[in-house]
């Protein structure tokens, strides 16, 4: 069976996923995807950079399985905004889950998810689509991490946690039993959170405190998917 070809949507993080890639023989990085102009008609790790993200929708590229590799505290909401705007099939997107990052048999991995290597995935959890777990990423038992969830490498959640569309868990943040993160919150690195956290929130220390919050469209905020027209 030929290897099916692969585009990359974010040249940032591209080095990052190609070494996950290259983990599926049965996948082939066939070009990057990125809105810099800049970068049209270069290459990024030795990959071409084939044009915009609109470029998903050529006659030529119709074919290609999608990785999106877009996402960081900064864009965290950003994300959504792209995911709409694109609007492509939702059988296009790919979930990469390392070989040597433990999912338990029972939790379940949303469509267009990345799971880096060493990060961990306990029972009974749900992953929603295009969330990240970074390096180490430790995601407790009877978890749900709602859709474009990004969480940092050795981030971590104990039993019965859930966190919100588009919320970023900042690297060795830790969110305690039974907590909930609101959507498009932000723990900063290192941060405990103890109690719920509002949604847009900036949480800092241990234990977490909000020092600042960003507004939220409203959709976001209660909830809707972006990619619900799918």
């Amino acid at each position: 069976m030929s290897a099916r070809r692969v585009l990359v949507l974010g040249a940032s993080a591209f080095a990052k996923i190609a070494e996950v890639l290259e983990a599926f023989p049965n996948l082939t990085i066939d070009g990057v995807l990125d809105d810099d102009a800049r970068l049209e008609g270069t290459s990024v790790a030795g990959v071409a950079v084939r044009g915009p993200l609109s470029a998903v929708h050529d006659a030529g590229l119709r074919d290609h399985a999608l990785v999106f590799g877009i996402g960081s505290w900064r864009t965290r909401l950003i994300r959504r905004e792209i995911l709409q705007r694109l609007a492509v099939p939702r059988e296009r997107w790919i979930s990469l889950i390392h070989p040597r990052a433990m999912v338990s048999k029972t939790a379940r991995i949303g469509a267009g998810a990345i799971v880096y290597v060493g990060a961990a995935v306990l029972p009974e959890t749900v992953i929603g689509d295009f969330a990240v777990l970074s390096t180490g990423a430790l995601i407790g038992d009877h978890n749900h991490l709602a859709e474009g969830v990004l969480a940092g490498g050795n981030a971590t959640t104990t039993t019965g946690v859930r966190i919100g569309a588009y919320a970023h868990l900042g690297a060795g943040s830790c969110v305690a039993e039974g907590v909930q993160v609101g959507a498009g919150a932000q723990l900063g690195v290192g941060c405990v959170a103890l109690r719920d956290v509002p949604a847009g929130a900036f949480v800092l220390g241990n234990p977490g405190r909000v020092v600042d919050r960003v507004a939220m469209p409203e959709a976001l905020a209660t909830g809707a998917s972006a990619t619900s027209q799918w």
